[in-house]
């Protein structure tokens, strides 16, 4: 895979990058192309774990919209009960919907059931940023 200058795995290369330039600037461009939906609509802003930042949380509030996030990292949270990690509150949810599907293992063809399901509640009011979230 050719990535543009910057863009290898060494992730402290990439953070001497200008943020237009990382990925987070492209999920941030993304989030701006979007833009805010109209009256009346609800928009989710979906997205893989390299939108796991605090600037595509807050761009996508400011724009009116909400995000489902696969996370990267166990973030610090402010939950209704106060100051948690963000899988110690997720655990304590409510199951919302659960599907069970067979998964497949390429390396030997075999299949194993997992178990996915769906927690959540209304829209975040307050991010800590002192787990090093970046803009």
């Amino acid at each position: 895979m050719l990535r543009p200058r910057g863009h290898g795995k060494d992730r402290t290369s990439q953070r001497e990058l200008p943020t237009n330039e990382r990925e987070s600037g492209w999920w941030l461009q993304s989030i701006d192309a979007i833009g805010k939906p109209p009256a009346g609509v609800r928009w989710v802003h979906v997205g893989d774990r390299g939108e796991d930042f605090f600037g595509a949380f807050d761009r996508v509030l400011t724009n009116g919209a909400d995000w489902l996030i696969r996370a990267a990292r166990d973030r610090t949270v402010i939950a209704p009960a106060g100051q948690s990690h963000l899988l110690e509150y997720d655990g304590s949810l409510n199951v919302r919907l659960s599907r069970t599907v067979g998964v497949g293992d390429r390396s030997d063809n075999s299949v194993r059931q997992a178990r996915l399901s769906c927690e959540g509640v209304g829209r975040p009011t307050a991010f800590s940023v002192a787990d090093g979230a970046t803009t």
